[in-house]
């Protein structure tokens, strides 16, 4: 019981004060404890903040120096911004920066990086007046102008070929941004023009430019109290590149003359258009055309317990006048936000006013038919759900079956609630009944609930009136751990509640084991799937066409030097009734690793097997290698590497695909604005030598058929 060891640590917790505002500095030290005769590091949390308060008012200032050895060890995170307004301008000077003791560990990013902020801010000022009103002219309002000057290290941009060199850039930026508005300005009694011009320039110190320009003018006609009419033309540019990852924007550029027409005689009657036509669009280039004219008429909007509302949109282009879609809505109990009981009837009808054919069977199709949903409940307790349809003109019926005119009549009773972010239970019974048959077509049961942690969810739908499952799952869920999931059991036996009971047939199972990431998909997964066949083994039942899968999928995980990905599935077929024994049947991993960031492994191996049950031993097995290339980075514009792609027989029965490395051998001068790329294929003997323009894929180039081929082993 006596102490054998004793560790110096301590905390301070210091607040202070001053004239214009208050700080704190705090620091944590935690020795470095052994264990098991091995010394652990020591941990240092330091926070030092310092602000102005904001209620002194200028100059503003904020800096913070802070360190979390328990989340990012030995990484000094800094950062200062401070506010100065005079001679009618207001600037901000900020910098955010860190500082890392050990690059050899893991942690890359300090705490504050994200998609949208840089990995390091070294200088930045932000320039833009006090006030606007002595910079605008007459009509035209200067919004917004601003100066934004910095230097900044980002993650590359991966679709900038220039950038994508390395990891990470650090450039200088410039970025001025600012908005011009037209007021509105009268033509003419109830004439109206105004318009707005918004840029934003960024300029790079690598010689790059990114623009965002966005000029819309817009003339509307006003009718009165009665309505308006509004031609608005839109061109809208966003191009350019940037070498950073945190100024990524979507690149489109597009031209457009839109309509708009709006008119309200009435209090109960309202009518709207919209149309045009698209002049330019680069991220769409089939929407290039008259966009199809949108037409609605709404009776009875001033009334909350009834909507009648007549749709139709044309085609201009295919001179389709499409349909009248006539819609009736009846509700009850929405007037309040709190309120618990509602109820609603919408009827919908569907009118083709030309029946065209059907663009890929090129069979005529008519659209025309008549949908009906009710609905009625008390929120979270219970509520039915009922819906159908009938079809004016169904596809023509197979030989011996009715016209399918009716959708089955759906009737959905569910007390509580399905969701599983509430402590509520929920259950819901599902009846359907084919109305062209007469028959009970399908039934279901769904429930869910809680127990501490843990979601439970249980779902069986009956096919009718054979009886036969349709869908049945049984799973639960531990978020942040794993979830376990069971398909294709018979939970709910049909015969308890006086359903027909199937006859034998086959069915598959399912159980499924798997991560549950509380967003996102799961990182692993392992399946066991069978199929239960009642005619097998002379009528008694049996399991046949077992598989045992596996799943994993890693994106962009660091492990010392090495960064990451894999994308892996694997199959074995599994000893059942018919499978006399296990064996890998498939597999498949795309692997990319970057080490030290200046080596890289990236590509697809993927293995296949067939298994002879006569002779009891797998007859083929392949395994294909896809683009995998081996790349070193030797400058940071020279790379060199080797790329196979074969396919090997692994059993020896195939002479022509025997285990060979025959790769084709690269070798690239990537710069800013060309390329040069040679390649030896030592297979055919092919040298490729080719000079590329920026951005694209071919350019001018030489093949040689040289002779030089690594010969085959023979057999």
């Amino acid at each position: 019981g006596s102490v054998q060891r004793s560790y110096l640590g301590g905390t301070l917790n210091h607040r202070f004060y001053t004239s214009r505002g208050k700080g704190v500095l705090a620091v944590d030290y935690t020795p470095g404890f052994i264990v098991a005769g091995m010394k652990e590091d020591h941990e240092f949390t330091v926070r030092f903040a310092y602000a102005d308060e904001e209620v002194l008012g200028p100059p503003r200032l904020q800096a913070s120096l802070q360190r979390d050895d328990s989340v990012r060890p030995y990484l000094w995170e800094a950062a200062v911004r401070s506010e100065q307004v005079g001679s009618g301008l207001r600037g901000v000077f900020s910098s955010q920066v860190f500082i890392d003791l050990d690059p050899s560990d893991d942690i890359r990013t300090p705490s504050y990086a994200s998609g949208g902020t840089p990995l390091q801010t070294l200088a930045r000022l932000e320039l833009e007046p006090q006030s606007l009103d002595s910079l605008s002219l007459g009509a035209l309002r200067l919004d917004r102008l601003l100066l934004d000057i910095g230097a900044f290290e980002d993650r590359s941009n991966p679709i900038n070929r220039s950038a994508a060199l390395t990891p990470t850039v650090t450039s200088g930026r410039v970025r001025e941004s600012h908005a011009l508005t037209l007021d509105r300005q009268a033509l003419w009694r109830g004439a109206t023009l105004s318009g707005r011009m918004d840029f934003t320039g960024h300029y790079y110190g690598t010689h790059e430019r990114q623009v965002e320009w966005l000029n819309r003018i817009e003339a509307r006609q006003a009718f009165g109290d009665t309505g308006s009419l509004s031609l608005t033309f839109t061109r809208d540019v966003r191009e350019g590149e940037t070498p950073f990852r945190f100024d990524v924007i979507t690149y489109r550029s597009r031209t457009d003359l839109l309509h708009s027409l709006s008119l309200t005689p009435l209090p109960w009657l309202r009518f709207e258009q919209r149309g045009g036509y698209v002049f330019a669009d680069t991220r769409n280039p089939g929407d290039v055309g008259w966009v199809p004219l949108q037409s609605t008429l709404t009776l009875l909007s001033n009334v909350d317990w009834v909507t009648l509302t007549f749709r139709n949109t044309y085609d201009i282009a295919e001179s389709d006048p499409g349909t009248i879609d006539a819609t009736l809505d009846l509700r009850a109990g929405r007037a309040g936000r709190d309120a618990r009981f509602s109820a609603q009837l919408t009827v919908r009808h569907v009118e083709d006013l030309a029946v065209l054919p059907d663009r890929i069977t090129m069979v005529p199709v008519d659209d025309s038919a008549t949908y009906v949903d009710a609905a009625i409940g008390y929120r979270d307790v219970v509520q039915l759900d009922v819906d159908t349809a009938y079809r004016y003109a169904p596809p023509p019926p197979a030989v011996g079956q009715p016209a399918d005119h009716f959708d089955d009549l759906s009737v959905s009773l569910t007390l509580g609630t399905l969701r599983q972010d509430d402590a509520l239970p929920g259950l819901a019974v599902t009846y359907a009944r084919d109305l062209d048959a007469g028959i009970t077509s399908a039934f279901g049961v769904e429930a869910t609930t809680r127990l501490g942690p843990l979601r439970l969810a249980a779902l069986e739908r009956l096919s009718l009136p054979t009886g036969q499952i349709a869908q049945s799952r049984l799973r639960i869920d531990w978020p942040g751990v794993v979830a376990a999931e069971a398909t294709g059991l018979e939970w709910l036996p049909p015969g308890w509640l006086g359903l027909p009971v199937a006859a034998p047939y086959p069915r598959q199972l399912g159980y499924t084991l798997e991560a549950a990431p509380v967003s996102g998909q799961p990182t692993w997964q392992v399946q066991f799937t069978t199929t239960y066949d009642p005619s097998i083994l002379s009528g008694a039942g049996g399991y046949r066409g077992s598989a045992l899968t596996g799943r994993a999928l890693l994106d962009n995980r660091v492990l010392g030097p090495a960064e990451f990905s894999v994308d892996g599935f694997v199959e074995f077929q599994w000893r059942d009734h018919l499978q006399p024994e296990t064996y890998l049947r498939r597999a498949n991993l795309t692997l990319g690793v970057d080490l030290y960031q200046r080596v890289g492994l990236q590509g697809t191996f993927g293995y296949a097997a067939s298994y002879d049950a006569a002779a009891l031993e797998v007859s083929s097995a392949r395994l294909t290698l896809s683009q995998v290339a081996l790349v070193v980075r030797a400058l940071d514009s020279l790379y060199l590497g080797a790329v196979v792609t074969d396919v090997w027989d692994l059993t020896g029965n195939d002479p022509a695909r025997m285990f060979q490395l025959r790769p084709k051998f690269t070798v690239v001068w990537n710069r800013c604005c060309w390329a040069l790329y040679g390649s030896w294929d030592s297979i055919t003997g092919a040298v490729s030598i080719t000079l590329t323009t920026p951005g694209a894929d071919q350019g001018i180039g030489q093949v040689f058929d040289t002779g030089w081929v690594i010969p085959r082993r023979q057999p």
